[in-house]
């Protein structure tokens, strides 16, 4: 049986509409190789594990045997962990406030390094990224185009508001 999070992914695919994104978003880490012990983009992610029609389409040859690339769900904590850091501390300056508290950037870190609960989450939140990416791109759904982006804002998606 699913669990909440992979239900909703599946409710957020199945709903979602056709979306064209910008090439730089195949740079984008989001998943693990366990050889290597490294994060691997998108792009990387595409050419090991999507459908061939998902790969012609992007004119992305696929990877060799030599590094199996992780789904989202697949990742150790410990792996999960490692993509989270490296995300975090890729995507720039970034602040957050819960309650009465604000995180910067290296606050979440540091949550995250010590797999505190707020850490925790992020690292879910980082699983249920890939998770939704992953599916968006192998159903098709997701698309890429060379299309001008505003500088620091790689990828912007607004969802409707969902009722469950």
């Amino acid at each position: 049986m699913k669990g909440g999070n992979e239900r909703i992914t599946d409710y957020l695919v199945g709903e979602a509409p056709e979306m064209v994104m910008s090439l730089s978003v195949l740079g984008q880490f989001v998943s693990w190789s366990t050889p290597m012990q490294r994060p691997v983009t998108l792009r990387e992610y595409i050419a090991s594990r999507s459908p061939q029609s998902v790969r012609e389409s992007l004119n992305i040859t696929p990877l060799g045997s030599t590094e199996p690339v992780k789904k989202a769900d697949e990742l150790t904590d410990e792996e999960l962990q490692q993509l989270t850091l490296v995300r975090m501390r890729q995507g720039g300056n970034v602040s957050l406030a819960v309650g009465s508290r604000s995180y910067s950037n290296e606050d979440l870190i540091n949550e995250v390094e010590q797999s505190t609960d707020l850490g925790r989450r992020l690292m879910d939140g980082t699983r249920m990224n890939g998770r939704l990416i992953q599916r968006l791109v192998d159903t098709g759904k997701m698309s890429f185009a060379d299309i001008p982006t505003s500088k620091g804002k790689e990828l912007t998606i607004r969802l409707p508001d969902f009722h469950f």
